[in-house]
């Protein structure tokens, strides 16, 4: 295959022998253009892979689709092995990136009512949550000067705008992970990279993988109020615990609860390309006091439904070491996609 169908291949390394056909396997560029090759050596952020015409190509992981790169992982040794693929190094211990090791429980809490000029800003407002938390710990600083009301305001209607987010109809999930990329190759590109993922594993004990870090972590859950199912709505997802124990931020209020089985059932059910148990939860609060008056008389329930999309949706940010050198999102095993599982 010529080069001139790969413009995402780095390096051209020469001509080696032709590889087994036995270990070849279709290898995909993140524009969508694959080629067939075998893996032949992992780099420190390229791999070398030999083609069937016997060409071996150096290529940058981060330009490889999140299958490939996943797969590039699970051949990586536990450590640097003559007799076959390099280590990779870990994120947090390459040194091109800060440590995550700010304190999730002053994570602020935002209301949508109280900043911005939109209505259906669930979406924008879990986000900036976070945002907020990064600037306040040091952690990731806003671009814009003024306290914490200004900063709030100001990253509030900045999201919404890049989510896209309207009154009517709230902001779908292809908005919002196209507006939170926005946000970092436009305003942080020099101090932050990032990775977005979705994850409608919503079992207990998978909540929790993710609320660790400074990693944004949203839930999308289903909003009843009274019989009926009404909307779709994200809150920040501040802890989650394997025993159910969680605790969110929504409608500038902080709620505990725990996750029970709403609707058992043992078959499976395929979403976003993930196969995962259809069983159903709800999430019990315990501090309904603080629920909006209109939720109170509507007896609102919050549920997990898998054939609803509710989900994970978690951003993890990566800030650089030193501001000014950026580096690619690292290969990072909790935010490449999930194989298909029970």
């Amino acid at each position: 295959m010529k080069s001139a169908v790969l413009p995402w291949i780095l390096a051209l390394a020469g001509v080696l022998h032709a590889a087994p056909p036995d270990d070849v396997r279709t290898w995909t560029g993140k524009n969508g253009r694959s080629f067939r090759g075998q893996l032949a050596r992992i780099l420190d952020e390229q791999v070398e892979i030999i083609s069937t015409s016997g060409k071996a190509y150096k290529i940058g992981i981060h330009n490889l689709s999140e299958a490939d790169q996943r797969f590039i992982l699970e051949q990586s040794s536990p450590k640097n092995d003559e007799d076959g693929p390099a280590a990779l190094p870990t994120w947090e211990s390459s040194g091109k990136f800060k440590p995550h090791t700010i304190d999730r429980s002053k994570i602020p809490i935002i209301s949508q009512g109280d900043f911005g000029q939109k209505a259906s800003d669930c979406v924008p407002s879990a986000f900036c949550n976070f945002v907020l938390w990064w600037d306040t710990e040091g952690y990731l600083e806003i671009p814009k000067r003024g306290d914490f009301e200004d900063k709030a305001e100001w990253i509030h209607s900045q999201m919404a705008r890049h989510c896209g987010t309207r009154n009517t109809s709230g902001t779908s999930l292809q908005e919002a992970k196209e507006g939170f990329t926005e946000y970092f190759e436009k305003r942080l590109e020099d101090t932050a990279t990032l990775r977005f993922k979705a994850d409608y594993d919503i079992r207990p004990q998978n909540l929790a993988r993710y609320t660790v870090g400074a990693n944004a972590t949203m839930l999308g859950m289903s909003i009843r109020r009274g019989p009926r199912h009404d909307s779709g709505h994200w809150v920040a997802l501040i802890s989650a615990s394997p025993d159910g124990t969680i605790v969110f931020h929504t409608w500038g209020q902080r709620f505990i609860g725990k996750i029970t089985v709403l609707e058992e059932d043992p078959t499976d059910v395929t979403i976003g390309g993930q196969t995962i148990p259809r069983t159903s939860y709800e999430i019990k609060v315990q501090n309904q006091e603080d629920l909006p008056e209109r939720m109170k008389e509507d007896s609102v329930q919050f549920l997990l439904i898998p054939e609803q999309w509710d989900g994970i949706y978690t951003l993890r940010p990566y800030a650089f070491a030193e501001e000014g050198k950026p580096s690619p999102p690292p290969l990072d095993p909790l935010m490449l996609s999930e194989k298909a599982s029970r």
